[in-house]
């Protein structure tokens, strides 16, 4: 297979245009949901952006052997290759982060999985010396050394991780998602694996990063189907999410070993904040309850935002759990944030009902009995003050 400068280097640009794209788009969005993994895809294209723009000046250097040529060849190819190994940790990343976004890993923990990479950074960095993963000729011709394989084990084997996890996910997932996130998740080596039988076959012939970036689109387009489930302005699930999310639960309930809780949660004096602060502030008192809920629930409890300034939470819990625990994580947080508030300070009633059998409940049901629990007590509360 043989293929001109011009064309390599328009196929390159092509991608390199798609990721800016979708980079850009990102970059806009990645506060609205799940910060984790948008973050991390946002590293991957900008990973693979470099990666496909290192490879073009590798192909427009080869041939031209002066000093600075040669130099410009071997540095593009340090860090075509660097920044090959290090996709793989941040593809393992993201799939930790979509599937679990409250996912917390230790400094310690990041350190370890990035061992492979740094180990495999110190054989490429020592390849213009060593020609163990690739070397120029005296003509700038690239060749690949006796252990490029290494970079593509090591890159390997991050994607395998991130299967087996995505997998193990699916037979017992933690809450319910479209099947499309498990598909993508689990098919994404699939086009940088043909890519590299291709490349293989075909020596000189770089394709595996345009795969890249084609699955890299895919799942893009996936992420924002997923939008579809969010609340634009607080980046928790929509109330067509939460009353699907709901019918779920109780499926799954119905065999189940555990306890299911519904709880809902209403802003108090919401009115008075819009009314004496404006709206913008009425909507970012919405966002910081949003903040609020997230940092004193679970990571597999579903936070929903119900409507206007009412919030919905629903988990399951073990024998030894107990809601009243998980109250106390609400109050502990929202006193944190009100002594540190600036202009409006935040009260939120909540009212809570569990389940231990899941005989004649519907989605109506629990909405309806959480609901009346928390008016009850927003009522006492008000009448207490009054």
């Amino acid at each position: 297979m043989d293929i001109t400068m011009a064309e390599y280097i328009e196929i390159n640009f092509i991608g390199i245009v798609i990721l800016l794209v979708m980079l850009i788009h990102m970059v806009a969005i990645q506060r609205l949901f799940n910060k984790g993994a948008n973050k991390y895809f946002t590293l991957m294209l900008g990973c693979n952006i470099v990666i496909l723009m290192s490879d073009t000046i590798i192909y427009f250097m080869r041939w031209h052997p002066s000093a600075i040529c040669m130099f410009i060849s071997n540095l593009m190819s340090i860090i075509f290759y660097g920044m090959a190994v290090l996709f793989g940790y941040l593809w393992l990343m993201y799939t930790l982060k979509r599937l679990y976004s409250k996912f917390s890993i230790s400094l310690k923990t990041r350190f370890l999985l990035l061992v492979p990479c740094f180990l495999c950074w110190i054989v490429i960095i020592s390849s213009p010396w060593t020609k163990l993963i690739f070397y120029f000729t005296e003509q700038n011709r690239y060749v690949r050394g006796n252990f490029m394989w290494l970079t593509m084990f090591v890159l390997v084997s991050y994607w395998m991780a991130s299967f087996v996890i995505t997998l193990r996910e699916m037979k017992d997932p933690g809450y319910e998602r479209e099947h499309n996130v498990y598909v993508t998740l689990l098919t994404f080596p699939i086009p940088a694996i043909i890519g590299n039988f291709i490349q293989l076959k075909f020596y000189g012939v770089s394709v595996v990063w345009i795969c890249t970036t084609i699955t890299l689109m895919i799942v893009f387009i996936s992420m924002q189907n997923i939008q579809i489930s969010r609340d634009m302005l607080t980046g928790l699930f929509n109330r067509r999410e939460t009353d699907k999310h709901i019918e779920w639960e109780l499926k799954k309930f119905r065999s189940a070993d555990y306890k299911l809780f519904i709880m809902m949660i209403d802003v108090d004096y919401f009115k008075q904040i819009n009314d004496r602060y404006g709206h913008l502030e009425g909507d970012k008192a919405l966002i910081d309850v949003a903040d609020i809920l997230r940092n004193s629930f679970r990571t597999r409890d579903f936070i929903g935002r119900f409507g206007g300034d009412e919030f919905i939470v629903i988990g399951r819990l073990k024998k030894d759990d107990n809601v009243d625990t998980l109250i106390k994580n609400i109050h502990d947080v929202q006193t944190s944030f009100n002594d540190n508030a600036e202009t409006y300070k935040l009260s939120l009633s909540t009212g809570y009902v569990v389940y231990d059998s899941a005989k004649n409940l519907t989605t109506d049901k629990v909405i309806a009995d959480a609901d009346e629990k928390m008016y009850s007590i927003k009522k006492k509360r008000h009448s207490l003050k009054a």
